[in-house]
């Protein structure tokens, strides 16, 4: 018997694709092999094609991070030929895996030592449900059950690896890491509904995509599909219930005292980490010098001599974390780079994100995240990041601001909270601004300079609301603007919890920000250049845990992530830590006024924008030329909006879809 405690080797990132034709029809080599070409930059050192009898083609496209050996690529057939494999991602606990198939067969041999080669020996050995309900990493995956003609499909629990999948015109069944993927070989169509969802949110948080018939797969559940007659039949499974485990703390017992919660966080996150450092190649993590990512680099330095630690700086001081991060680094005794973003950074990289990100995508902190993945891949080829931590660990002040806001709205009675509201909207936002400028002469120096006129009309709109909390959930959930109404998805949400502020906030980012705005942009920046990133938050043991304690200890004191922020004294000293949380924006509002001046001006005069412009105003009642000429004149912030307005123009520019 070949054992596998010693072994080291990841099947490591990459990009899959799958075709399935009703008819069986030539020509699947040739359009997965086209797929995969467009995916080479999640896998630039292997690609492989596999036809399956009576089955898919399977498409994969490898970046080794560990041993190269011809035992590891793919597509992966069993030992016994039943079982076929493409993956994406890593199982941490795979050697766990190894040894359980070991015990369970006696006398099995190994014929590399491949995670990926214990998946599939699994599935032989336990069916494909036990096994990724076994399996503890990020992944994508597609099996093929030859002996039942039916193909598996699964994304990881934390949703950090996307899979995309749908059925194209000509009745095929598709898969894909990505979008550009299926669209290289379909003639997909755009769906007008999701425009208002993007514009709605900045992205679009649900199962659907831009695309009509083009959905990804949930966090936390697999897919079976079946050939019946000319038509492909679905049926989703949940393996992994992940309101239910939100929920879990209502059903816990917690006993133990904040120093014994802390102790168990700490073990915990030392064997997620511990499980995140094995590489056969030079590896690092991102740095901000917050609360998440300085606990990842602490734990990394308790485990390995060397680390390497990255971060981005801006010459916007609001937005400026690197001298933060750097003394951090300093305390730590990291090896540490940063690199400074420039105006060239910028005009050069903008125009790249709809190659990057496939549909409209409009988070801000996407221009620093694909910078500071460039910068890392400079040096290193895996770099662990603190994502999740706010998530899971209550980190957004939202989770204790709003709470308290709908507590003090809720104090006036009705009539004097409505008549309040209608007073204060009944001036536009740039109107208090101008008069809040009016009167800063006699202000302190720090507060001439803000401008008020958006949160006094939105505050304006909750006065008015005959359900306050309802509505600072539904301002909380989408990051409200003048596009906005609620959703269908928030609607559900706040009909399942109520008023449970902050707990459906929680519940939300969990759902829907986590894995389809925080993970789609860290995994297409860190892919476009080849570069995995790990998340030890997102291990499973700390999911579970961090769900059996209940919201109220993870905001003891009013203090947003506390108990992060314990373990995190244990660490680095507190002075290093204790500052106001800026999150990884950009200053993309003076961007458009300066560096992305010109880029935005012939955007507002491309043939996109015209379509665009019709559809808007005829949708949703929106003037894009007033709101860009107000913006460049300093008349009213519109950068949240104008931002998404011009991320799906620039989407439209590149990928030309038709409404």
């Amino acid at each position: 018997m070949k054992p596998f405690l010693y072994a080291v080797n990841f099947a490591s990132m990459c990009g899959i694709a799958g075709l399935w034709s009703p008819s069986g029809r030539d020509g699947l080599r040739d359009d997965v092999f086209t797929m995969i070409q467009t995916l080479r930059h999640r896998g630039p050192d292997y690609q492989g094609v596999t036809v399956l009898e009576d089955g898919p083609a399977f498409g994969h496209a490898r970046l080794a991070i560990l041993d190269l050996s011809p035992e590891g690529f793919q597509p992966m057939t069993s030992a016994d030929g039943r079982w076929t494999v493409v993956f994406n991602g890593e199982i941490y606990n795979y050697l766990d895996i190894a040894r359980q198939v070991e015990s369970e067969r006696g006398g099995f041999t190994w014929r590399g030592h491949s995670d990926t080669e214990v998946l599939v020996e699994a599935m032989s050995l336990w069916g494909f449900r036990k096994t990724v309900d076994t399996a503890a990493g990020m992944f994508a995956i597609a099996a093929w059950d030859s002996a039942k003609n039916r193909l598996y499909l699964a994304r990881d629990r934390g949703g950090e690896k996307p899979l995309y999948y749908g059925t194209l015109s000509d009745g095929c069944f598709v898969f894909a890491s990505e979008l550009k993927a299926i669209a290289a070989i379909g003639n997909l169509h755009i769906s007008t509904e999701n425009i208002s969802t993007f514009l709605r949110y900045g992205y679009l948080p649900s199962t659907d995509t831009i695309y009509r018939d083009i959905h990804r797969l949930a966090p936390g559940t697999f897919m079976e599909v079946e050939l019946s007659g000319t038509r492909f039949q679905g049926r989703q499974h949940t393996y992994f219930d992940r309101i239910q485990t939100a929920l879990a703390w209502q059903d816990a017992e917690v006993t133990s005292s904040t120093r014994d919660i802390v102790d168990t966080l700490e073990e915990l996150l030392l064997d997620s980490v511990g499980r995140m450092l094995m590489s056969d190649v030079p590896l690092g993590a991102f740095l901000s010098g917050g609360i998440d990512s300085s606990i990842v680099v602490a734990l990394m330095k308790r485990l390995t001599d060397e680390v390497h630690t990255f971060t981005i700086g801006f010459s916007e001081k609001r937005y400026d974390e690197a001298p933060y991060a750097a003394d951090v680094a300093r305390y730590l005794g990291t090896v540490h780079h940063e690199h400074y973003v420039s105006h060239d950074d910028v005009i050069s990289l903008v125009p790249q994100l709809p190659h990057i990100y496939d549909e409209p995508f409009a988070d801000t902190s996407a221009i620093p995240t694909l910078l500071l993945s460039r910068f890392t891949r400079q040096h290193v080829t895996v770099a662990l990041s603190g994502d999740g931590g706010d998530e899971l660990f209550g980190g957004y002040r939202r989770y204790l601001d709003y709470p308290r806001k709908v507590r003090l709205i809720k104090r006036i009675p009705a009539p004097v909270r409505k008549t309040l509201g209608n007073l204060l909207g009944a001036l536009k936002p740039h109107q208090w601004n101008g008069l809040y400028q009016a009167v800063s002469a006699v202000l302190p120096r720090r507060h001439a300079s803000r401008k008020p006129g958006f949160r006094i009309v939105r505050t304006a709109d909750l006065l008015k609301s005959d359900d306050p909390a309802r509505a600072m959930a539904a301002h909380s959930m989408s990051l409200w603007d003048s596009l906005g109404n609620p959703s269908e998805e928030e609607d559900r949400i706040y009909a399942t919890y109520g008023d449970m502020l902050p707990l459906d906030l929680m519940i939300w980012d969990w759902l829907y920000y986590l894995p389809e705005e925080i993970f789609v942009k860290v995994d297409r920046a860190s892919m476009s250049v080849s570069l995995e990133t790990r998340t030890p938050f997102l291990y499973p043991d700390v999911i579970r845990y961090a769900f059996s304690i209940p919201p109220e200890i993870k905001l003891r004191h009013s203090t947003n992530k506390f108990l992060l922020r314990q373990l995190a004294y244990r660490l680095v000293p507190r002075r290093l830590l204790e500052r106001p949380k800026k999150g990884f924006g950009a200053p993309v509002g003076l961007w458009m006024r300066t560096s992305l001046k010109d880029w935005m001006t012939d955007l507002m005069d491309s043939e996109s924008t015209q379509t665009i412009v019709r559809y808007l105003s005829e949708k949703e009642g929106t003037d894009v030329h007033s709101m860009f000429s107000e913006h460049l004149e300093e008349r009213y912030n519109h950068t949240t909006t104008l931002w998404r307005l011009a991320t799906l123009i620039s989407w439209f520019d590149v990928w030309k879809p038709s409404l």
